[in-house]
Order: structure tokens, then C-alpha cells, then sequence
């Protein structure tokens, strides 16, 4: 693929903007990265990072459900630390391919595994979008990502259920 892959980060935090940024350009070599504090998902991109809260109010998953009308073949993980089962729930049939907590350490490895994977598949093909055969391996960690969250929502729930 002669063209970087391009990543847009939501986040009005600018801390969280230069973390996931940095991270990124560490990952995928010669990403494109926006940044823009507030939530606008516009414009043509590979990857999309979308916080969940601004102004107090939950926005990730009316961004991804935008970004999905014009487009399946993209990569879109909320990045946020305002997520339960309820956030989580509305994400996913969104059309969110995967989260990621600011407050678990082990999911931005994660996430930057699945988005390195997708920018794997989409170098491999320069010139047609992602077919099946490239992105089964993040649909895959993906899946597992979910299960994982699922897991450890309900979890918690049953931890808070017991301790009433």
C-alpha cells in the first residue's frame, strides 16, 4: 500500500490523544494520525479511536454507527474509561469492532495488536480494500476482545449483586 494507513483519534483529552498517538506510531509504521478534541469522525480513514464521553454526554457509539454508514471496512475501537455493559452493549451494535479501557493496562496492548493486524491486512492488498482473507485474524481478536470484556462485565455485576 503506497498510501499510509490513516488513524483518527476522538479524544478530548489531549493526555490520552499523545499516549494512544504515541503508541501508535510506535505499532504502525508511517501511520497518518489526527487528533481532534471533539467528536467529529469525518474525512477518510483507516482506523478511527473514538472516547466515549464528551461534554458528559456518551457520543462513541452514535460516532460509529455515522462512520459505519459509510463504510464496514474500517477499524473502530471506542478508547474510553467510561465503559460498562450498558456503553458496551450500544458499541457493538454500533458497528464498534473492538474496546479499549484508559483504565485497564492490558487493553491498549490489545487494541494496538488489533490495529496493527488491520493495518497488516490492509498493506498486504495495495490496491482493494481488505478482503475476507485479511482481516479474519483481527475479526478473530476482536471476538476474543469482546468475550473477554463480556466475561469481566458480567463479572463485576455478579461481584456487585453479592456484595448487596
Amino acid at each position: 500500500m503506497d498510501t499510509p494507513i490513516r488513524a483518527l483519534i476522538l479524544d478530548d483529552d489531549p493526555m490520552a490523544q499523545q499516549i494512544l498517538r504515541t503508541h501508535l506510531e510506535a505499532e504502525i509504521p508511517g501511520v497518518a494520525v489526527t487528533c481532534r478534541p471533539y467528536p467529529d469522525p469525518r474525512g477518510d480513514f483507516d482506523l478511527y479511536f473514538l472516547d466515549n464521553q464528551f461534554d458528559g454526554l456518551d457520543c462513541a457509539a452514535s460516532l460509529a454507527k455515522e462512520i459505519r454508514k459509510t463504510t464496514n471496512e474500517k477499524l473502530v475501537i471506542a478508547f474510553s474509561g467510561t465503559l460498562n455493559s450498558k456503553v458496551l452493549k450500544n458499541l457493538i451494535k454500533a458497528g464498534c469492532d473492538g474496546v479499549c479501557d484508559k483504565t485497564e493496562p492490558n487493553d491498549l496492548p490489545e487494541a494496538l495488536r488489533i490495529a496493527r493486524n488491520f493495518a497488516e491486512s490492509l498493506a498486504q492488498q495495495p490496491d482493494s480494500p481488505p478482503g475476507p482473507s485479511g482481516v479474519i485474524g483481527a475479526i478473530r481478536a476482536i471476538s476474543d476482545l469482546l468475550r473477554e470484556w463480556n466475561t469481566r462485565l458480567d463479572t463485576q455485576a455478579t461481584n456487585l449483586n453479592d456484595a448487596k
